[in-house]
């Protein structure tokens, strides 16, 4: 298999473009309280380290409803270096964890029609 190198910081530009809007729509959203957006991107562009799959994730897990505008903030803030993608995972599956039972079962359910 071949593979292409590839910069990640040429990566980071445009996972900025991307991530961007993120923290503005949150605030749009009322799901975020207004803050220093910036300093917001550079810790999510941080976080990425070059991989859209990881912006996306996040994107998406900032945007659940169940979260609160303090705890968005908070998951922001706490991402300081490049994550790797199991950091991700493992957020998503402590905030599954966290759920009722009947969201828990769901979650299970399209985890086992993932996997066939």
């Amino acid at each position: 298999m071949k593979r292409l190198p590839v910069d990640t910081s040429a990566l980071s530009v445009d996972i900025g473009c991307y991530l961007s809007r993120c923290p503005a729509s949150l605030i749009d959203d009322d799901l975020l309280l207004p803050t220093e957006i910036p300093n917001l991107v550079d810790h999510l562009i941080r976080g990425a380290d070059g991989m859209f799959l990881w912006a996306k994730l996040m994107v998406n897990y900032l945007n659940s409803p169940a979260l609160t505008p303090a705890k968005r903030l908070e998951t922001i803030q706490h991402v300081i270096f490049p994550e790797g993608l199991e950091k991700m995972y493992d957020r998503i599956l402590v905030f599954i964890g966290k759920q009722g039972k009947t969201e828990r079962n769901l979650a299970r359910n399209i985890f086992a029609w993932l996997t066939y």
